[in-house]
């Protein structure tokens, strides 16, 4: 009949001593080294300490139907100005026809794409050389840190010609100059930006100032030269709204998780290796110590 083995056991032998021995000591220096060691090592190592983490989370982004156009014609001095709140202070300001469609293409209540488009009637002797427009957006990501803010999401565009219109497609893109806080709900910016009587050079430098902002990136742009007097000059923007990245500082247990891997990951190499020393000192009775057999005591 074939014999298997179905099961080891491994005998253990038990080394003792007194308080005050050699094998006092070598057992407390080993002790020691195995918790030490591989906290100095993992902490030396850098990044045993997680201060930041990043993740990707698709903005839900609302357009709030505040918006500011500038024209720049060939007429010095004289830009053409549509804003939402139309206001008859200013003899540049003018009605155009500003539409806005919102796109969920996936169904997952979130916005995909924002197309923009916009028609400006012109004078016969006024040309469009420049276009700079700024749309206010709320803002707001909520799957692993609460961030809610209004925004802006600035495009301009300088053209050598006179053009007839502009088309352009891009992707909305998340700034931020500092990590959003865990489970801190933090709620900015949630006044208007656009104010009348703010110039376009202060709206812009402090604007740059803020932690948190938004642009477009993977910017392109056709831009339509030559100047049709019968029609208006348009703008069509269709805006992407994709994954951002978004860098945050972890919680307490996040950060412990990530030292404690890094730290248990060395300790079982040092620990297996000082029981290796310990076991050639004590079984070669290197320090007096008094050895007990499990069959002996029976």
């Amino acid at each position: 009949m074939a014999v298997f083995e179905v099961f080891t056991q491994h005998v253990s032998y038990r080394y003792k001593t007194t308080l005050c021995s050699k094998a006092t000591i070598v057992f407390a220096i080993c002790t020691a080294l195995a918790t030490f060691v591989p906290l100095i090592i993992s902490y030396r190592s850098i990044g045993f300490w997680l201060k930041s983490d990043t993740y990707q989370e698709q903005p839900d982004i609302k357009f709030t139907h505040d918006y500011l156009l500038l024209l720049q014609t060939d007429i010095p001095h004289n830009s053409i100005q549509c804003r939402a709140q139309f206001t008859l202070t200013d003899n540049f300001q003018r009605h155009c026809l500003f539409k806005t469609r919102e796109e969920d293409t996936n169904h997952d209540g979130k916005v995909d794409f924002i197309n923009v488009n916009i028609q400006v009637p012109l004078l016969q002797n006024e040309s469009v050389y420049s276009v700079t427009l700024i749309l206010t957006i709320d803002f707001q990501i909520s799957s692993i840190v609460q961030l809610k803010m209004k925004s802006l999401v600035p495009f301009q565009h300088v053209g050598a010609l006179p053009g007839a219109g502009l088309s352009a497609v891009a992707d909305l893109k998340f700034t931020q100059k500092k990590p959003v806080d865990y489970r801190i709900t933090e709620s900015l910016f949630r006044t208007t930006l656009l104010q009348p009587d703010n110039s376009l050079q202060d709206l812009f430098i402090t604007y740059s100032q803020r932690n948190y902002s938004t642009g477009l990136t993977n910017l392109y742009k056709v831009w339509d030269l030559g100047r049709d007097l019968d029609k208006a000059f348009f703008i069509k923007l269709r805006i992407s709204v994709p994954e951002c990245l978004i860098v945050y500082r972890p919680g307490f247990w996040q950060v412990i998780k990530w030292a404690w891997m890094q730290y248990l990951s060395i300790f079982i190499v040092i620990y297996r290796f000082l029981q290796v020393v310990q076991e050639y000192v004590f079984s070669n009775q290197l320090v007096p110590t008094f050895k007990f057999v499990p069959w002996k005591t029976l």
